[in-house]
């Protein structure tokens, strides 16, 4: 698997934040993707669907995320 550095990152910018992609199928061969993603306070995001596994932290901030049906509070 490439490693992407900072300055090659795929930068994504839509009203709501920025999302900086560093791994991804489509870039360099990693079987699972792995995106930075800055969200303006109050900002919403569009709803996903997502057909593989997603694995999400927060390193500040906290959101809601709607699941499977659920609502969650989380960071």
């Amino acid at each position: 698997m490439a490693v992407i550095r900072n300055a090659e990152a795929r930068r994504s910018e839509t009203p709501g934040g920025v999302m900086t992609t560093f791994a991804s199928p489509t870039q360099g061969g990693a079987s699972r993707a792995l995106w930075k993603v800055e969200v303006k306070p109050g900002g919403v995001g569009p709803v996903h669907d997502f057909d593989v596994e997603q694995v999400w932290t927060w390193t500040a901030g906290a959101a809601t995320v709607e699941l499977g049906g659920g609502t969650y509070a989380v960071g």
